[in-house]
């Protein structure tokens, strides 16, 4: 079995890695790509290049079958000897050079999370999904804050992902009144503070590795009605100054929390983040189905 560790490239090697892989074309759809993202079980993959082998029979030529089954056979023998799937997913490229008959399979696990699961066999080799990693990218990162939820996320050129969502303890309402209902009024206050205090604790662990890297191009806080103001104001003792200074001027309103609100926030936030090629792909989604 491999370990997962050895696995790992860095951003340089990646570099490498494309340059090499973009040197391969084919005559046919030959040569194998294979993108397995975290949390994709290696025993369903296995099973996908398994049928796909099993069919290449009806492929007619025999030279071009031939390929394609050794890139499947290489594909499959890689995969049985993972246990476990590395943290960021693997990636697989393997097949033939028709021409020379030299032969190239390469299985590591990316800097990043690998963003889809993609299987194809191609004249090339489907390196898309790398090339955005090592793209120097404006990151920028979002934030969502409600009362007793939020969400932290990152935007980084055209992929976005969701790095931590919390939910904090706020009591209901409290029917009773005089003195104990401005008690509980207090007491609820003071959950709603220790709960922002959290946020910005998240917010410096998560921001603050890529601030240091000088990737970190603005902080974005969106939410509904006050409550971001509200978060501002009560946690910027707590958020240390370097993340304090990266947040944008101005506030975005969100409706709702996850990846769906990271989504709206990016949209209403398009103006802030300039130039960015996920805020012009989901604006034109959001047009095109307005008219379907």
């Amino acid at each position: 079995m491999q370990d997962a560790q050895k696995l790992t490239v860095d951003k340089r090697m990646l570099k490498q890695i494309i340059k090499e892989l973009k040197k391969w074309k084919a005559p046919a759809t030959v040569l194998l790509s294979l993108y397995i993202p975290p949390g994709r079980p290696i025993s369903d993959v296995a099973s996908l290049l398994r049928t796909e082998y099993s069919i290449t029979d009806n492929i007619k030529l025999k030279r071009t079958r031939d390929a394609v089954q050794r890139a499947l056979s290489a594909a499959m023998d890689r995969l049985s000897r993972i246990q476990k799937l590395p943290p960021n997913g693997l990636v697989l490229f393997c097949g033939e050079d028709m021409e020379t008959r030299d032969f190239i399979c390469l299985m590591f696990s990316p800097p990043e999370p690998v963003p889809v699961f993609f299987y194809r066999t191609d004249k090339w080799f489907h390196t898309e999904f790398l090339e955005e990693m090592v793209e120097h990218e404006e990151t920028f990162g979002l934030v969502i804050v409600e009362r007793d939820q939020a969400t932290i996320g990152l935007l980084k050129g055209s992929r976005m992902q969701v790095l931590e969502e919390m939910e904090g303890y706020v009591p209901g309402k409290h029917h009773k009144g005089g003195q104990s209902q401005r008690r509980f009024d207090r007491q609820i206050e003071q959950f709603v503070k220790g709960f922002y205090r959290e946020i910005a604790e998240a917010m410096n662990k998560h921001f603050l590795p890529l601030i240091q890297k000088n990737v970190l191009k603005a902080i974005i806080i969106g939410g509904p009605g006050y409550a971001k103001q509200d978060f501002l104001e009560e946690a910027k003792d707590f958020l240390d100054y370097r993340v304090r200074q990266k947040i944008a001027k101005e506030t975005i309103d969100v409706a709702y929390q996850g990846e769906a609100g990271l989504r709206e926030l990016v949209i209403k936030a398009s103006d802030v983040i300039t130039k960015n090629k996920y805020a012009e792909l989901v604006k034109a989604i959001e047009e095109f189905k307005l008219h379907l």
